[in-house]
């Protein structure tokens, strides 16, 4: 997945950081932490990635947890739960996916 992302030059993506070299990720950053190659990550996306959308094919043979709620109920949900508690979304760019010169 994220040589995938990497070839096609970044994707929307949250809680990894990588740099693009070449069509390749390098120096790989999962939850803050160096991308461990013989451990096991879940991955969170919507129901049209997960189904091979935007030749996401990879996925359509991953095993799947699902509560089934739509991407936008869940954005929703975190802005409701973040304005309940008095709290700002402060949006900025924070170079999660570089690219290599």
């Amino acid at each position: 997945m994220l040589n995938f992302i990497a070839s096609k030059g970044g994707a929307p993506v949250s809680g990894i950081r990588l740099t693009i070299n070449g069509n390749k990720a390098a120096n790989v950053q999962i939850a803050g932490l160096p991308y461990d190659s013989t451990r096991t990550y879940k991955v969170l996306t919507s129901d049209y990635l997960a189904n091979g959308g935007d030749s996401y094919e990879f996925f359509l043979g991953a095993p799947r947890e699902s509560d089934m709620m739509k991407v936008r109920d869940a954005i929703i949900n975190y802005l409701v739960e973040q304005n309940k508690a008095g709290k700002q979304i402060d949006v900025k760019l924070d170079q999660r996916i570089d690219n290599a010169r």
